[in-house]
């Protein structure tokens, strides 16, 4: 195995944040996976697929008819999960796994943009990733779908709006519906690229609030390196 991360992702704004510091830190090659773009980019055989990360974007899981790629980001996602490839989707990407495997995904009843609490569930306690994230933290969330736990899975996170915050499948498949990987760059790129989104709502902050204190930020190091730590570790 050549220890290469291949990363989806679904707009040219969505940065890499944190992944891209820990895969510097762990000398891993990234190789992008951009079915959005179209013809236009190669993709790479699913079976070839070590480790898969798939981000966020701004289209929901369920958008086939207007981005006609997503079905075939879709089935090609499917067939790196059968060929075994190591998967962590996150917000978008933990739709689309949930989909995938069997789930639906659907409206929350509230969008949810800024910092909420996230909380480890005891279900997931004999994953791999149980630990990986603390009994509760501060996460990042901006979303307006959530999804149900597909069958066969272990619900990982939970959260106040959108109850459902994250499940692990089979062990080396794991969903997360908040932004481990956000930085305060990644924040402002959003926020340039989005702020229609950003519209009053019970759990919708605003931008001089969730953009503030870099700290909070900076605290997401641990949660996405211990992520991707215990990921790539799976046999």
């Amino acid at each position: 195995m050549t220890g290469e991360i291949h990363l989806i992702r679904h707009d040219d704004f969505e940065l890499p944040g944190r992944i891209a510091g820990w895969a510097a830190a762990r000398g891993r090659p990234v190789r992008d996976v951009l079915f959005f773009r179209g013809d236009s980019v190669a993709i790479p055989p699913a079976a070839e697929v070590e480790t898969l990360l798939i981000m966020g974007g701004t289209m929901s899981a369920n958008d086939d008819a207007g981005h006609p790629w997503l079905r075939m980001e879709k089935k090609w996602i499917s067939d790196a999960i059968a060929s075994g490839s190591k998967v962590l989707g996150i917000c978008l990407g933990s739709q689309l796994l949930a989909s995938i495997l069997g789930g639906r995904v659907y409206r929350a009843k509230h969008r949810e943009i800024g910092w909420f609490p996230v909380r480890r569930t005891e279900e997931a306690r004999d994953t791999p990733f149980w630990s990986a994230i603390p009994e509760v933290h501060d996460a990042f969330l901006w979303h307006s779908d959530t999804f149900d736990i597909p069958p066969g899975a272990l619900k990982f996170a939970s959260g106040e709006g959108a109850e459902k915050q994250g499940f692990v499948w089979r062990e080396s498949v794991v969903a997360v519906q908040f932004h481990p990987e956000m930085t305060l760059e990644g924040a402002e790129a959003i926020v340039a690229n989005s702020a229609h989104e950003i519209v009053p709502g019970p759990r919708v902050q605003q931008p001089e609030s969730f953009l503030a204190g870099h700290e909070r930020y900076a605290a997401l190091e641990r949660v996405m390196y211990s992520l991707l730590d215990r990921l790539v570790e799976i046999e």
